[in-house]
């Protein structure tokens, strides 16, 4: 449960952009577009998992940077541990997306979807979500994907001050 996540978790809302609870009409999004890498990506689908969900948990994850030759295998090694722990879908983009795919699929996701660009990210999970579903939006700082939450944002509307919470509301900082 929440209170079990790791410490590092709980400081993780200071900036507007890590570990933000957003509620966009039907959807909840856990905003954690600041940065990535392995240990922040794995800790951030921890807390996917630990919130509480009406409906699915889904990902939407831009590729990590600066892994060199290890690229490819910890992008597949996100996508199966993703898998495991039960996200139900993966939205991929950018230039290791292919290898989230992979990793995902090979470990029994129903839905995975490539992505050649934040638009089309922002279709397939308008498309896919239901009532009550969350959905973790998280990259490296090239991939942008705080434009993900502009188009989801301007889909549903303005986000208002009454809707965003951090994590720490939630039950984080136990």
């Amino acid at each position: 449960n929440v209170p079990n996540l790791p410490k590092r978790l709980e400081d993780a809302s200071d900036r507007a952009d890590r570990m933000r609870i957003r509620h966009l009409g039907k959807l909840t999004v856990l905003d954690d577009t600041y940065n990535a890498n392995p240990a922040s990506v794995m800790a951030a689908l921890d807390a996917l998992m630990e919130i509480p969900a009406a409906g699915i948990r889904a990902a939407a994850l831009g590729s990590m940077f600066e892994l060199g030759d290890e690229a490819p295998r910890l992008h597949r090694d996100i996508g199966t541990l993703a898998a495991r722990l039960g996200v139900r879908r993966l939205y991929a983009l950018g230039p290791n997306a292919e290898d989230y795919a992979a990793g995902a699929r090979d470990a029994g996701m129903p839905r995975v979807v490539v992505c050649p660009d934040h638009e089309h990210m922002a279709e397939a999970v308008l498309s896919d979500s239901g009532d009550g579903d969350i959905l973790l939006v998280k990259g490296s700082r090239g991939t942008r994907m705080e434009r993900l939450i502009a188009l989801l944002a301007d889909h549903y509307g303005e986000i208002s001050p009454n809707t965003s919470s951090s994590f720490k509301q939630h039950g984080g900082d136990r």
